[in-house]
């Protein structure tokens, strides 16, 4: 489980919408959050945040 409620979903465009619906149910996303983005996500920044995460 989460421990805090999910704010944003972003997913690429072309993602199946199979596996959408399964992130949206599993995350408990509430699909207006959830926003498709054509190119890359942001996974860099991902990392970083995570690592801000663990240093707390």
């Amino acid at each position: 489980h989460l421990a805090a409620p999910v704010v944003r979903l972003d997913v690429e465009a072309s993602m199946p919408e199979s596996l959408v619906t399964w992130l949206v149910e599993h995350l408990g996303a509430a699909p207006p959050l959830t926003y498709r983005i054509d190119g890359h996500l942001g996974l860099l920044q991902l990392i970083d945040l995570a690592n801000l995460i663990e240093a707390d």
